[in-house]
């Protein structure tokens, strides 16, 4: 059914420690993003099938006559603190006042930039975050 199967790759910090075992490594997610774009492929969506806690990520590709570049955002919206954490834009000053701007504007909480042991290898990580209207404390779906 597929064109192409990647297999024993690891894509999240895979050690389940409160629930945090699905949450998505950068590196390996920012060389899949890159390896695509140099081919010439650029993402166009990533629905997410399942439920009940147990969801598979797909991707969505398509084919560019131009060249492009990704990004990768992981976004914890499930529990507080929430995080937004951004992969594949270097230590880029501007874009990172300008998200700690736009983030603090859409909370409550004082947006801060801080990494924990899941997101070390992100190039930024934004913490007390919150991206929906939901109600974070009630919302556990993935923990």
């Amino acid at each position: 059914d597929y064109d192409e199967v990647v297999r024993n790759t690891v894509m999240t910090n895979g050690s389940f420690t409160f629930g945090l075992d699905y949450f998505p490594k950068c590196l390996p997610m920012v060389t899949m993003l890159n390896t695509m774009n140099e081919l010439g492929w650029s993402l166009a969506a990533a629905p997410n099938f399942g439920g009940m806690g147990a969801t598979w990520p797909s991707f969505i590709w398509e084919k560019r006559d131009e060249a492009v570049r990704s990004a990768f955002v992981a976004i914890k919206d499930q529990n507080i603190p929430g995080k937004v954490c951004i992969g594949g834009v270097g230590q880029n000053e501007a874009l990172r006042g300008a998200l700690l701007k736009g983030l603090g504007a859409v909370t409550v909480n004082a947006v801060h930039e801080q990494k924990d042991s899941w997101d070390t290898d992100f190039d930024m990580s934004f913490k007390n975050t919150a991206m929906t209207t939901g109600s974070q404390p009630f919302s556990f779906q993935n923990a």
